[in-house]
């Protein structure tokens, strides 16, 4: 009898699945980094974001240190920063921007896109985004809680994270803007090339 039970187990587990039926996705966090090309730069795409929120709120409760929390706070966003302007938009959108000081000492904002990796899977460049436009609006509504509070301290902290995600999102925004002038610029141009052969 035991022997019948196993055959029909092995037997079971040897069909292919029905038609029609797709196994079922991860749900949740797991369930993005699953479908992302590049998980790794997903998790820190977040991972110094987090940190610094979570710094902002519950490193006081352990320390009275409001210097030490000042400073990890914005050096939490600082490696945020970084990482989003050299890895992160570079791998998950394919994108990359920097100011560039020339000899005469004017600044040039120098966009730089990635042929390949512009078609980067949904999930990254969604990813991407949310952390992108999100950072600046939570530490907006930070900012302007601690001016309602009149918390000059901690409104000059919100300041700083403000000004580093809001110079990402502006930067990112604007490249994203060139890389699209430059491909609308490219696709007439081969259309004039093929008109031109016809």
């Amino acid at each position: 009898m035991a022997n019948l039970e196993f055959q029909m187990q092995m037997q079971d587990q040897n069909q292919p699945p029905e038609q029609g039926k797709q196994p079922a996705q991860a749900s949740g966090f797991s369930g993005i980094l699953k479908r992302s090309s590049h998980p790794t730069a997903i998790i820190f795409h977040y991972l110094f974001k987090a940190l610094a929120v979570l710094c902002y709120f519950f490193l006081g409760i352990f320390t009275n240190n409001y210097t030490l929390i000042f400073i990890l706070v914005v050096l939490l966003s600082a490696f945020d920063f970084w990482t989003v302007q050299n890895i992160t938009g570079r791998l998950l959108v394919g994108l990359r921007w920097r100011n560039q000081v020339n000899e005469d000492g004017s600044e040039q904002w120098v966009f730089e896109s990635f042929g390949e990796q512009t078609q980067s899977n949904s999930v990254d460049v969604y990813a991407f985004w949310i952390g992108v436009v999100a950072m600046p609006l939570i530490w907006g509504i930070f900012l302007l809680a601690n001016i309602l509070t009149f918390d000059l301290f901690w409104s000059m902290l919100m300041l700083v994270c403000l000004v580093l995600s809001g110079v990402n999102m502006m930067g990112y925004y604007k490249c994203r803007k060139d890389h699209k002038q430059k491909l609308a610029g490219l696709l007439k141009q081969g259309a004039f090339n093929a008109a031109m052969r016809v």
